[in-house]
């Protein structure tokens, strides 16, 4: 969720500073990064029995799943979107891909 939130706020501020084309950049951005992780979340939580050896298949087939999502979003984005603001677009992919190392500081 915080990655959602980061993206629109991310977002907004590209809205009021750079205009509508770097403003849905920047969506576009972060929604590489959380779409993904949607995925892969959705495909692990399927475990198909109760050893851990599933459950680590689960992971790999989740894992497989979200670099698949990634490759299929940037190769879609990059090649439909005419009107891609590269600044807004990996700005906002870098600073919401950086939940993730900053997650596991909390931990």
């Amino acid at each position: 969720m915080l990655q959602i939130l980061l993206t629109f706020l991310i977002s907004l501020v590209f809205l009021g500073v750079k205009g509508v084309n770097t403003a849905v950049s920047s969506l576009l951005g972060g929604s590489v990064v959380f779409l993904p992780g949607v995925a892969y979340a959705l495909r692990s939580a399927v475990v198909k029995g109760k050893n851990p050896q599933d459950w680590l298949t689960a992971q790999y087939a989740g894992e497989r799943i979200k670099f698949f999502v990634t490759i299929s979003l940037f190769a879609l984005i990059f090649k439909y979107d005419t009107q891609l603001q590269l600044v807004g677009f990996f700005t906002t992919f870098l600073v919401v891909l950086a939940i993730y190392w900053l997650a596991l500081l909390r931990a």
